[in-house]
Order: structure tokens, then sequence, then C-alpha cells
């Protein structure tokens, strides 16, 4: 029987984990609360897989920051602690192979392609019981097959870092029990994101976010009450005892309190450990560009002392420095030279008003040319306009809305761009249209009259692909240098990266079976 990554690749892609249509989004929606009863169901029926006491686990959330953060650990926990590491995140930006990452490197395909037909095969094993499906959803089954992967890995694995798909409580990754194993957990700064799911407010969101502290997992027993209101109550900081939660200062106040009782709570007793920008970082390089990395390097920092049970001293100050500096992670503040030596592509999948403005001031830093190019896009299921407005302050000479190659399957029907710009609280009395063909002319028309107000004309395009606008773009030879910006979303990253063909070196290794 097969074991081919491609066929893999095309499984996953097919509507056999895809939920496509309107009734298998609905169904999936409603399955999200059984997350964690489904997902160990699903690893009783892959041979009772478990991942090895010996394998200790940093679990990350978060907002803004959690993917970097998660591979600033991996890379302290690799070049500092000299540990073996596996990594799972999301999305990719190119292949999905860089979502299973050994020592840094994505697997190879070989290891990608034996572990989902594995996976696959045992879990076909079996029929359709009540509401499970014989097949987990895409996230679900991309957990199962990083899980498979690190735990038949060879060379076995010391450590794991999980990055949370989305919000937490209810996440594929959040199935661990702490009461047994060694497990240290992160929350990032938080942002009102994915609202419909999580919840409006940003209690809401650090109450499913704070469910990654909980010791038993999927336990109904001492869950903390999910907040209705906002309350600006201070947090007193604790110092470090016994179980510790992590997670950084700049969060607000009411966030921080919804952690600390999750930490309470849920934790069993634990601490919730709230870290400040680290002094002794000051003026260290930083692999990932920004002035928000340090707060994540502190946190990376923060968590990797805590899974390896030890605190910095001075003769692992060199290669803490050294595993900071040596940190890459792509589409997030990338740099990339092109074909074109005029023309120089900056990358960030920045999709939030707050990760935008990190994004906007490291793009400020790094970008020496006068003619500034976009290519935007991002998801319908969020509102565009306070993104496109901080754009529209950085006066680009044109703006092209592209689609990606691929984006994640969505059951919500697009707003119009009169709805988005009223929602925003413009008032819209040119007798704009309620409807546009597609998303990329929703954006564009957004921008149209964002030029309006600011009688200003922009060379606007919308709907051509990514690499078709790239080609354009590096066939220009009239401007001496030319920066173009490629932002608001991970999937339109990739497809950028996808269209300059490039690559990452892969893992050494197979699974021992």
């Amino acid at each position: 029987m097969t074991n081919d990554f491609d066929s893999a690749v095309a499984a996953l892609y097919s509507s056999e984990h895809q939920a496509l249509s309107k009734e298998a989004i609905q169904k999936s929606a409603l399955r999200r609360v059984h997350t964690i009863q489904d997902m160990r169901e699903y690893m009783l029926r892959i041979n009772n897989l478990e991942l090895p006491q010996s394998i200790s686990i940093v679990h990350i959330t978060g907002t803004k920051g959690k993917g970097s953060t998660a591979c600033l650990c991996e890379s302290i926990l690799r070049e500092r602690n000299g540990y073996k590491t596996g990594l799972f995140t999301s999305p990719h930006l190119v292949d999905i192979r860089e979502r299973i990452r050994i020592g840094g490197r994505p697997v190879s395909k070989a290891v990608f392609g034996e572990a989902y037909w594995n996976v696959r095969r045992k879990l076909e094993e079996h029929k359709e019981e009540g509401h499970l499906p014989i097949l987990p959803g895409y996230f679900r089954m991309m957990t199962l097959v990083a899980i498979y992967i690190f735990v038949n890995y060879d060379p076995s694995l010391d450590v794991i870092i999980l990055e949370v798909g989305m919000g937490g409580r209810y996440d594929a990754t959040n199935i661990f029990d702490m009461d047994s194993r060694n497990v240290v957990c992160g929350v990032t700064l938080l942002d009102l994101d994915h609202t419909r799911v999580l919840g409006d407010t940003l209690e809401q969101i650090a109450w499913e976010k704070g469910a990654i502290f909980q010791i038993k997992k999927g336990s109904k027993h001492g869950v903390s009450p999910r907040p209705s209101t906002t309350k600006q109550e201070s947090v007193q900081v604790v110092q470090p005892g016994g179980r510790c939660f992590f997670a950084i200062e700049t969060n607000p106040a009411c966030v921080l309190k919804v952690l600390h009782d999750c930490a309470v709570i849920e934790g069993q007793g634990g601490q919730l450990c709230i870290v400040e920008e680290d002094e002794d970082l000051e003026g260290i390089e930083i692999g990932l560009p920004g002035s928000h990395q340090r707060i994540n390097a502190a946190l990376a920092t923060a968590l990797c002392d805590a899974v390896a049970k030890t605190s910095n001293n001075t003769s692992d100050e060199k290669l803490l420095h050294q595993a900071l500096r040596n940190t890459v992670w792509p589409g997030r503040c990338q740099t990339v030279l092109t074909s074109n030596s005029n023309v120089t592509l900056r990358l960030d999948g920045a999709h939030t008003p707050k990760s935008l403005l990190a994004c906007l001031d490291w793009y400020r830093q790094v970008s020496d040319s006068s003619h500034r190019v976009l290519i935007f896009n991002c998801s319908h299921e969020r509102n565009p306009v306070p993104l496109l407005q901080q754009l529209h302050n950085e006066g680009f000479h044109s703006v092209h809305f592209c689609p990606a190659d691929f984006e994640r399957p969505s059951g919500l029907g697009k707003p119009s761009a009169k709805f988005l710009l009223e929602e925003a609280g413009f008032v819209v009395t040119d007798g704009r249209q309620d409807k546009t063909p597609t998303w990329q002319e929703t954006l564009a028309e957004i921008w149209d009259y964002l030029d309006a107000k600011k009688g200003r004309s922009t060379a606007v395009t919308a709907n051509l692909k990514v690499k078709k606008t790239l080609d354009r773009i590096l066939a220009v030879e009239e401007c001496s240098t030319m920066d173009v910006l490629v932002a608001g979303s991970l999937y339109l990253v990739g497809s950028a990266l996808s269209a300059v063909d490039w690559t990452e070196q892969e893992a050494v290794g197979r699974l021992n079976n």
C-alpha cells in the first residue's frame, strides 16, 4: 500500500478531511466542544498512540507572536540545552511539512507520507461511531500525524513544542494531562481575533486561551466561568513557585485577571507568572526582526528555563544569545531578495491591528526605497477596514489585492464594502454597491473609499494571483529600487514565497514503527 507524500497531501486537501460544504462546516463547528474526547478516541484507535513520559512539552497560545515564541523556544532548547526537538505549528507557508519540524527543519517527504498513511490505515479499521467520523478534519489529522511522528521518530526526541491552532480550550493540541508529565504553558499577547468562535471580548478570548493551564484536559470539574463582562482589575505579579503558568506582561490587566483565575482554578492552585522584558537581553541580537520580539524572547527563555528545570547562569548565557541570534521563522518580518536586484520582498503574516502595527514599525526600519508596493489579502471573516486604514497611511505607490493560492475553508458569507465601512464607523452615502463579485474587489473598493476621503488616487489591482503580480513587478526596470510588502495573511505570504521558489532544507531521520 502507498506511503507516498504527494498522495498524502492530496488526501489532506480533499473533502475527506476538509469541511468544504456549508453543512460540513456547521457540523464541524458543533463538534468543536468535543475536541478533547474526540482526539483521545482517535489516539486510542491508532494503537493507543501516546507520547512517552520522557518527552517534555512546551505548549504556547496567544494571538500575536505564539508562532515566533514557539520557534524561539525550539532554538533555545536545541542550541543552549542540547535537546532533540520537535515543533508543531500552523499554518504552513509553502510546504505542509513546515508544520512538523525536527531539529528546526521540516520532516522529510518520506517521513510525512509514511506517518499520514499509517495513521489513516489505523483509523479506517474502525467504523463511524455516534457522531465521530472515521477520519478527522484537517487540523485534527495534522495534529495526530505530528504526534505519531514525534512518538516514533529516530533519533528519539527530548522535548516537543506545540503551538495552539485556535484558542486553546477546544484545540486539538490541548490533549496532554499535566499531572504526570513535564509540561510548561505560555501565553503571548492577546488581541481580538476569531471573535465569532472565541468570543467578542478580550476576557472571553483569554478564557479560551487560558484553558491550556488545565491540569486534566477536558475535565468538567473546576472549570473557571466564562467571562461575560469587562472588568479592569489589577493583577499582582507572582514570583514563580510550584506549577507556574506564564504570560507576558504587555497583556491588559483584564486579560491577566482571567488567566490568573484559569491558573488557580483549572491549574489546581497554579500561579500566573508574569514575564516582563528581560534587561539582560537588551542589545542582544535576535534573529526575528522587530522590537516586539524582545518580549517574545523573554517568554521563550522563561518557558525553556522551566522545561529544563534550570535558570540562566554565566555558563549558558553565551549559548542562549547564540540561539536567539540564530532563530529563523519564515513569514514573520522576513526579507527575501529576488531575481531582480532592484526589488526586495518584505513579508509578514500580520492580520490584526496590533500585529500590523508591529509589522509596519519593522517595515519602516528596513525599507530603504522611496518606491513602495503593497500586496495584501486577509480573511473575509474579519473586518479589513482597520488594517487597510493603517496601511493607507504608508503612502504606497501601488496596491495589489491578491487571493492566496490556498486558504482555510469558511462557511461565512463575504460581506460588502459598504457593510464593512459602516461597521467600522464610516458613513457611506455615495450609493456604494451592496455586493462585489470577489473579496479582492471588496478590498479594492474599501481602499478606493479611503483614497477618496484623503483626496488620493492609488494604482490598485484586484484578483490577480500573487505569482502573476510578482512577475509583473519583477519585470519593471525603471525604478532604481522597489520594496514590496506582502501582508495580511500567512496564506498570502506563503503564496509569495512559493512564487519566488523559496525552499528549506529538510530534517534527517526516519520512523521506527
